[in-house]
This record gives structure tokens, C-alpha cells and sequence, in this order.
């Protein structure tokens, strides 16, 4: 899990880079209408923002949130090598905010931002008196993107799934937990039994000497005289 939280964490900051890196850029051009290939990133943005406020802000602001996913992630995987206990917890962490984010972001994106990009899309084809599509073509385009936005979606939400779990197992628990601290109660009965093993020593040993004791006796008793008068 460790390898694998470094591999995603790679792969959520990639991402991140890409979203906050191309969507800045859109901003960009689109609040420079007048310079190169500015005119119609423009009307697009102006289109989208009519069509879904805020959608700029989410897209970035999104991009450099996976970032700083993708680098906590790696730290944590980091630290699962190197068997530290906040590292599992961070995991956790990773995962409980990666999977709302990212059922939150697909949600926006197939309710909202798609169909708006589709009718801007429809616009331009009218604008330019392109020839209409074949039948079925817009379906099935709708259904690649849609298909595609949920695929991509669900790598991280089931990864995010199994890692909690395997973070949560015992085996895993037992591992990362840390050395137990011995109670004051536990040497009160480490010291009890330790006196009562003493006490049992001393008690053999004393049961020992009497046995001797009575062999000795009884090898010395005289020659000639009867055991009674002896006792």
C-alpha cells in the first residue's frame, strides 16, 4: 500500500497540474479577447460563465486541491515504508477527501458543465452552417464523454475504498500501533508474582533441607537399640 499510495499520489498530482495548468490558461485567454486566439476562447467563457457560474473557479481551484492531495499522499506512503503510525492515519485522511471531492466533481461536471459545453458546442455548428451530424452521433458522444468522466472517476474513489480498509484492519492496527506502556496495576502484579514465585522457592528449598534433615536422622539413629526408644 505503501508503493501504491506513492504511484497514485503521482498520478492525483499529475492530474492536478493539468486541470489548474489548462484551466488558468482558458481564464487567461479568455480575459485577453483581443490577443491571439483570445476571440474565441472568450465567447466561450463568456458563454459559460452565463451558463454556470463559478465553473472557472471550481475547475482550478479543484486542480491545486489535487495537488496538494497528490503530495500528501506520496508523504504518506513515505511514511508507511518507514512503518510511522501518523502515516496510516494520513492515508485515511487522503482517501475521506479524495472520494467527496471527487463524487462532488463528476456530479458538476455531468450535470452541469457538460450539457452547457454540448449547447456551445451546438451553437458553433449552427454559426457556421456546418453540415448536421449523422444520426446518433450526438448521442453517441454524449454517452463516450459521460462513460469516460465515470470511468476516470471511479480509479481513485475504489482505490480510496481499499485503502481505508486495508488501514483498518487489525493485522494492519497491530502493526503501526505503538509500544504498550506498562500500567502502575501491571507491576503491582508483575511485583505479587514475583514474591509468590519467591516465597514458593524458598518454601521447596526449606521442604528440601527438612528431607535431609530426616535422612540424616535416620542414617545416625545407633546400632543395638530399638526405633521406638530411639523416637
Amino acid at each position: 500500500m505503501a508503493i501504491l499510495n506513492m504511484v497514485m499520489g503521482g498520478f492525483t498530482l499529475l492530474c492536478g497540474v493539468c486541470a489548474a495548468g489548462a484551466n488558468s490558461l482558458v481564464a487567461a485567454l479568455g480575459a485577453n479577447p483581443q490577443g491571439p486566439g483570445g476571440a474565441p476562447v472568450g465567447e466561450m467563457t463568456a458563454f459559460m460563465d452565463k451558463e454556470v457560474p463559478g465553473w472557472q473557479a471550481v475547475e482550478i481551484g479543484r486542480g491545486f486541491l489535487l495537488i496538494l492531495l497528490g503530495i500528501l499522499v506520496i508523504v504518506a506512503g513515505i511514511g508507511l515504508l518507514k512503518m510511522h503510525s501518523w502515516a496510516r492515519w494520513l492515508s485515511v485522511f487522503y482517501a475521506l477527501i479524495l472520494i467527496p471531492l471527487t463524487i462532488g466533481h463528476l456530479t458538476f461536471e455531468l450535470a452541469l458543465v457538460n450539457p452547457a459545453m454540448e449547447k456551445w458546442e451546438a451553437q458553433q455548428v449552427k454559426k457556421a452552417n456546418a453540415p448536421a451530424p449523422p444520426p446518433g452521433f450526438a448521442a453517441g458522444q454524449q454517452f463516450g464523454k459521460t462513460f469516460g468522466a465515470v470511468a476516470f472517476g471511479c480509479i481513485p474513489i475504489l482505490y480510496c475504498i481499499a485503502l481505508t480498509i486495508v488501514m483498518f484492519l487489525p493485522s494492519v492496527g497491530r502493526a503501526f500501533a505503538p509500544p504498550r506502556r506498562r500500567s502502575r496495576d501491571e507491576d503491582d502484579e508483575d511485583f505479587d508474582d514475583d514474591d509468590d514465585r519467591s516465597s514458593r522457592r524458598r518454601s521447596r528449598r526449606d521442604f528440601g533441607d527438612r528431607d535431609d534433615d530426616d535422612d540424616n536422622r535416620f542414617q545416625r539413629r545407633p546400632r543395638g537399640r530399638d526405633y521406638d526408644d530411639y523416637d
